[in-house]
């Protein structure tokens, strides 16, 4: 069917559809990309196989993921917000997970 051939209402956004027209535009809208993000990024990142840290510019923890803590249990306890970079190389070398001593 041709523009010309519709009725007014369609082809013109006439009144007794401009209700579906708004409901449709509405569920078109998409979420604030600000809002979505950290939440997707951390379930990115928390499904890798491999331990991640994030440290402010201060050496400070700001983040990890969920395999920082599986892949070193024995210092969990370091995984804290605000916890320094040196101390927890160091808790990691005491429990055996830093370089070999010979």
């Amino acid at each position: 069917m041709k523009s010309a051939e519709r009725p007014e209402s369609i082809r013109d956004g006439g009144a007794e559809d401009s209700g579906a027209a708004a409901k449709s535009e509405r569920s078109r809208t998409r979420p604030d990309p600000a809002a979505v993000l950290p939440v997707l990024l951390t379930t990115v990142l928390d499904s890798l196989d491999v331990a991640l840290t994030c440290y402010d510019v201060d050496d400070r923890l700001v983040w990890w993921n969920v395999a920082a803590a599986t892949f070193f249990p024995k210092v969990q306890h370091t995984l804290r917000a605000g916890t320094l970079a040196a101390d927890r190389r160091r808790a990691k070398d005491e429990a055996g997970y830093g370089p070999s001593r010979r």
